[in-house]
């Protein structure tokens, strides 16, 4: 059961995802642990529950497991947000997130706050029509990662050496959207000075 302190419940959740994410797609296990970094760098200075974030965290791409993602792969940047495999992987994921945390003492309200998050996390309207600061930081974090070097390596190998020219306008003009707190707006463009590699569009704001 998930009882302790904070730390040793996110070891014990990654514990409970590792057989899931690993059957998911590339490097989805490494996707994880890069997005729980991040998002505990925006708690630090954003305001949010930490239990909340961290659990939505390491559970929110277990769907992928259950999914043919082919789709996903397949589509150009711009329509990879209408996939089926992409909306399915949400519904999937928050099912096995229930599974996982109704075996444990997650009190049933803050278990529902995690579900809901994982259900809607990669659809950033329907994050922020929740209204709910930790949903956000859980975009947030997991966007992170589409812009540092682990996962260009990754997207190249997933998708193809064309992504990152076909895309880049894409995830700029996403970051827009996707970007709200001061935290990780700096954070966003930190990584995309320090790559200088899609640092040819406009400095985010």
């Amino acid at each position: 059961m998930m009882t302790g302190s904070l730390d040793s419940c996110e070891q014990w959740l990654l514990k409970q995802a590792d057989r899931h994410l690993r059957r998911g797609r590339p490097d989805d296990w490494a996707h994880t642990l890069r997005a729980l970094r991040y998002g505990r760098a925006l708690l630090q200075e954003e305001k949010g529950d930490p239990e909340i974030v961290i659990t939505a965290l390491a559970l929110h791409d277990l769907g992928w497991s259950r999914v043919d993602y082919s789709d996903f792969v397949q589509a150009p940047p711009e329509k990879k947000k209408e996939t089926r495999s992409l909306k399915e992987h949400m519904t999937q994921g928050a099912l096995l997130a229930r599974e996982i945390l109704e075996a444990t003492l997650f009190p049933e309200d803050r278990r529902e706050r995690v579900l809901r998050i994982i259900a809607c996390h990669d659809d950033p309207e329907a994050v922020l029509a929740l209204a709910e600061p930790e949903a956000l930081l859980v975009m947030e974090a997991d966007r992170l990662d589409r812009f540092g070097p682990e996962s260009l390596a990754r997207y190249r190998k997933m998708f193809g050496e064309n992504y990152l020219r076909e895309g880049r306008s894409f995830l700029l003009e996403g970051a827009k959207l996707w970007f709200r707190t001061p935290t990780a707006k700096r954070m966003l463009q930190e990584m995309l000075d320090q790559a200088g590699k899609l640092n040819a569009g406009p400095k985010v704001a």
